[in-house]
């Protein structure tokens, strides 16, 4: 049985976290607040076809260059519950 004081913690932490519509919403809502430190690089790691690095890199504002990495050789042992897609 849970404690009331993580049951309240939860209800309290449900209430403060945004609605999520889409995959892009918790990086457009970091972009549009500007939550991205304006040094440093920026990379993502894993990216296959770069969906979300491109919409990283067309809704910063700046000229910084992103940059993304894949071996596409997916992942070593099979982690979900539908089927990947091979290339």
């Amino acid at each position: 049985m849970m404690s009331s004081d993580y049951v309240n913690f939860l209800q309290d932490l449900k209430a403060n976290i945004p609605k999520i519509p889409n995959a892009h919403s918790p990086l457009q809502y970091i972009i549009e607040n500007e939550l991205i430190s304006s040094d440093g690089l920026i990379i993502g790691c894993g990216v296959e076809t770069a969906v979300t690095t491109n919409y990283i890199a067309k809704n910063i504002n700046s000229n910084r260059i992103v940059y993304g990495f894949d071996s596409f050789e997916g992942l070593p042992e099979d982690w979900t519950p539908r089927p990947i897609k091979k290339r």
